[in-house]
């Protein structure tokens, strides 16, 4: 069996694991046992999940693609991105959930064969963009260059009271879920940047401060250099933002995930620190009101909101649900 060989069967078990809540037949592939008995209790988790929801996947599919390999001997380390597609069975009919996921395989060759020693995710909500940033000392030029193309229309010129669209929000991020849109930078870790570019899509008004800090912004290019306020591209700085802002973007916390709409945010702190790491944006609802969310980092569409499924997931795990205002004033 070839290395390849290994990686392909691999996947196919990942198919069906989501199927079966069951990851026994990762052991004709996977040597690293700790990963495996991770994997089964995530799988007893999302099992017991699927039955508080009374949603059950119903069949998936997974595309692999090799994007580069380092071949040795006796080893190599091959870069893979798995696109999976799982329909879900509820009571108020099916519905689509899609994943993007970067993956980094260690594989060795011994007792004849290619066994994976070792899988990482280094583009995973695992990783975001250092809390910390925003004790940084990066001043934006005190007259930055005002992406138009993006912008559409000066900070000037906002009415005094703007209505969030939130079907624009939901369309713009099925648009981009799985892509970037070229009008700004990517991120590495992209998951905030994405959905300030969403809730900006659905009509929100930037606060521009000129301060990295302060207000909620991003203002493109100059010479090399992209410019964008903490809070637009940080996890724990929009959590922290859109809560206690007083001017442009405005929302609030609230209860319980019901509560939430399409255009709405969730903020996720993995540790129970405090600290939030990673940001999604609500699209749908799914048959008991719960909300399905799109991100970026590991692409997302129409997921359940919770987050059981992640390897960043802890029991400790803490979330933020803010529910954007309305009517925001500029």
């Amino acid at each position: 069996m070839s290395w390849t060989n290994t990686i392909y069967g691999y996947v196919q078990c990942k198919n069906q694991i989501c199927i079966e809540f069951s990851a026994d037949q990762l052991t004709d592939y996977i040597s690293d046992e700790s990963f495996i008995m991770r994997e089964q209790s995530m799988q007893l988790g999302l099992h017991e999940l699927a039955r508080e929801r009374n949603v059950w996947p119903h069949s998936g599919e997974v595309k692999l693609r090799i994007t580069d390999a380092e071949v040795l001997k006796d080893s190599v380390i091959a870069h893979i991105v798995l696109t999976q597609s799982l329909l879900h069975d509820s009571p108020r009919g099916q519905y689509m959930e899609e994943r993007m996921t970067h993956e980094r395989v260690t594989l060795h060759y011994f007792q004849n064969k290619w066994w994976i020693t070792r899988i990482e995710h280094p583009e995973s909500e695992i990783f975001s963009l250092r809390g910390d940033l925003e004790d940084d000392n990066l001043a934006a030029p005190s007259l930055p260059f005002y992406n138009y193309s993006i912008l559409k229309r000066g900070f000037d010129v906002y009415p005094s009271r703007v209505t969030y669209n939130r079907a624009r929000v939901a369309e713009y991020a099925e648009q981009w879920w799985d892509s970037y849109n070229p009008s700004y930078m990517k991120f590495d870790v992209d998951c905030t940047n994405y959905v300030s570019q969403c809730i900006f899509a659905g009509g929100a008004p930037m606060n521009y401060t000129g301060k990295r800090d302060i207000g909620w912004w991003y203002v493109g290019k100059n010479y090399n250099q992209e410019l964008w306020s903490y809070s637009w591209a940080v996890a724990n700085a929009l959590g922290h933002h859109v809560p206690n802002s007083k001017k442009g973007l405005r929302g609030r916390i609230v209860s319980s995930p019901k509560e939430l709409d399409i255009g709405d945010m969730i903020s996720y702190d993995w540790e129970g620190d405090g600290r939030y790491t990673h940001s999604t944006i609500v699209v749908a609802k799914d048959s008991y009101g719960m909300p399905l969310v799109n991100a970026h980092t590991t692409n997302s569409k129409h997921r359940f909101w919770a987050y059981r499924d992640s390897y960043a997931w802890t029991a400790n795990t803490r979330y933020s649900l803010i529910h954007i205002d309305d009517m925001m004033e500029t």
